[in-house]
């Protein structure tokens, strides 16, 4: 009872310092928004400030992104669905699909290996291995060291620690780590470091993704559906396309979307931007039976989800429906730009 009751006031102390840390970080980038939209608006006539105030208010938001979804993870904690390996690895999972990412996972480091080597020997490996350090029979380093045997050096691998790794750092690195996460494993952390392993941008392309330099993207020869019933996301969404030369249609909402796949023939649209809340049809629904198409019109088409349900769940769901990927709102224009060099090629 004692032991219940130590547990119980470390878990609410806990909590207080996490709380007053996380107002600490929230009111941070908050001051910033608040602050440097006072200097634009003092400074309307002068375009160089501005500009200047408007980069360090997206930086700002970013952040403050980040911060509420990492809270939002601390919530699903708190709620009991991570309580044992399999609800870990399945939370992950539904974390990494939130990101675009399909994936697998193991209960053991024996298991993993088995899962990389039949990978490897079909010719499709993973893309990236995310491996806890603290595992019963085989801890993460043996386990990081086998795979290395089998798969080489291309294959990075990140291991994933409650604990201080300084001082498994050095042996986790010869055995061939590439990174270290700490748990509890937050959506913005696992999406930069995955990343920067996966998908390095050079220099000179962050500079022109920045800027938005239209010059960076001309797909002046396809063709894209936006599907989206509020009139000012459409517009928002068509100005960010016109950089990139796109030729862009839209629809207010599933069922125009539907109607349009099915008037053109296959292959018409290159990409569709798809809603999920509309009036009239949803785009769940409207996915399904785009897919469902006679002649197989709407079988090869990508999909892309557009929408504010921020969830693991609504990204489950989402996929399960049809859609190829997920793209949270409000939108971060790399990942939208990603997503459309991912599927014009």
């Amino acid at each position: 009872m004692e032991s219940a009751l130590s547990v119980a006031k470390m878990a609410n102390e806990s909590k207080t310092v996490f709380l007053n840390s996380i107002s600490h970080d929230i009111r941070t980038p908050m001051n910033g928004i608040i602050g440097m939209t006072a200097i634009a608006a003092a400074h309307v006539e002068d375009t160089q400030k501005v500009k200047y105030c408007l980069g360090k208010i997206k930086t700002a938001s970013n952040h403050l992104l980040a911060l509420i979804s990492d809270v939002l993870d601390i919530a699903r904690i708190e709620s009991g669905r991570v309580d044992d390996e399999l609800g870990t690895c399945e939370s992950t999972c539904l974390t990494l699909g939130e990101l675009g990412m399909h994936s697998d996972y193991a209960l053991s480091g024996a298991e993993g290996i088995e899962k990389v080597r039949a990978a490897h020997e079909a010719d499709n490996d993973y893309n990236v291995c995310l491996i806890d350090w603290k595992m019963p029979n085989m801890d993460g380093i043996e386990t990081t060291r086998r795979i290395r045997e089998l798969v080489g050096g291309e294959v990075p691998i990140i291991i994933i620690s409650a604990y201080d790794w300084e001082d498994i750092e050095l042996e986790a690195r010869e055995a061939g780590a590439d990174a270290f996460i700490a748990k509890p494993l937050f959506r913005s952390r696992l999406d930069s470091t995955i990343h920067g392993l996966v998908c390095p941008v050079s220099e000179n392309e962050k500079i022109k993704i920045m800027e938005n330099d239209p010059e960076a993207y001309d797909y002046s020869d396809k063709r894209l559906l936006l599907v989206e019933d509020n009139e000012l996301n459409t517009e928002i969404a068509l100005a960010v396309l016109e950089k990139t030369k796109v030729q862009v249609e839209t629809a207010e909402n599933g069922k125009e979307a539907v109607e349009k796949l099915a008037g053109h023939p296959s292959g018409y649209y290159d990409l569709v931007f798809m809603d999920i809340r509309m009036p009239v049809m949803d785009g769940l629904e409207a996915t399904r039976l785009i897919r469902e198409l006679p002649k197989g019109k709407g079988i090869n088409v990508p999909i892309v989800a557009m929408s504010a349900n921020a969830f693991a769940e609504d990204v489950e769901t989402a996929f399960a429906a049809g859609l190829d990927d997920y793209l949270s709102k409000p939108v971060n224009l790399e990942k939208l730009y990603g997503i459309m060099k991912k599927y014009f090629k």
